[in-house]
Order: structure tokens, then C-alpha cells, then sequence
């Protein structure tokens, strides 16, 4: 995973729900969560959003749940 992934449309689908894929990292998953309902109610948050979800990949990317989820999700993009 380089920084660039994060213009991979895959991270809006992911917070906006339109792309379902299960993850294995809690702290993605909590998370996730929180931001679905936050743009909910904020649609200006999308972008910030995104980036949050990214970064939280990016800082932690040499744990295997979340190496797996990386897989998973870039996989369906």
C-alpha cells in the first residue's frame, strides 16, 4: 500500500457503503462505523473521511489483520 491509494475510489465506497467487504481490523471497523454515521449527517465530511480511514491503514499496515483487509479491499477496487 503507497499514499497514492488514497485516491482509489474504494475509500468513498467504503464509508459511503456502497462497497461491503468484511474486515478484519477491530480498530477499522469501529472506525468505519463512526464515520458512516458522522457523513450521515455531514456530507462535507466525506473528504476527511476518507483520509482518516487511509491514514489508519497506512500507520498500521504491518499488522496482519491489517495486511488482509489491504488485500481485501484494494482487491475489489
Amino acid at each position: 500500500m503507497i499514499a497514492s491509494d488514497i485516491n482509489n475510489p474504494i475509500w468513498k465506497e467504503l464509508i459511503l457503503g456502497d462497497k461491503l467487504i468484511k474486515l478484519n481490523f477491530l480498530a477499522a471497523n469501529i472506525l468505519l462505523s463512526r464515520l458512516k454515521m458522522d457523513i450521515k449527517y455531514d456530507k462535507s465530511k466525506i473528504s476527511s473521511s476518507v483520509h482518516e480511514l487511509f491514514n489508519l491503514y497506512l500507520n498500521n499496515q504491518q499488522l496482519p489483520s491489517v495486511k488482509k483487509d489491504i488485500l481485501n479491499i484494494l482487491g475489489h477496487a
